[in-house]
């Protein structure tokens, strides 16, 4: 009777372990990506950007590109950031950072939307122009 008791213990015991673990990668998996942090690619370009916090700022870092020019450019700088010094402002904006367009060596004043999770909406203005450029996770 002892033995039974004791295999029925541990046969629970395993069972509930079980029921945890699949319940913490369920709940792990169906978490949402944290904002617009991860790998974004520019459909115009080809450039794929990493968006990361920095110092309380988030940035963007050219990783890679379709176009052999700006794959070149990405290997003779150690780092070239196309998003800068974006602060989190509500949900899904982050404010008064710069875009910067290497092919042109320029900086534009910028906004990023995060439209959902897939689509970032980059509202930017150079003067008195101004436009919206959008990327789709990579």
């Amino acid at each position: 009777m002892n033995f039974l008791s004791d295999f029925f213990s541990i046969k629970y015991t395993l069972s509930i372990q079980i029921m945890v673990l699949l319940t913490g990668l369920t709940m792990t998996s169906a978490q949402p990506l944290d904002g617009i942090e991860g790998k974004w690619k520019d459909p115009i370009s080809g450039g794929i950007i990493l968006v990361y916090a920095e110092n309380g700022l988030y940035v963007g870092q050219l990783i890679g590109a379709d176009d052999t020019e700006l794959n070149k450019k990405i290997q003779e700088q150690e780092k070239v950031l196309i998003l800068e010094n974006f602060k989190k402002e509500g949900s899904t904006e982050y404010c008064c950072g710069t875009l910067y367009l290497p092919k042109r060596n320029k900086k534009l004043g910028a906004t990023l939307i995060l439209e959902d999770q897939h689509r970032l909406k980059i509202r930017w203005k150079f003067g008195f122009i101004k436009g919206n450029h959008y990327w789709s996770r990579y």
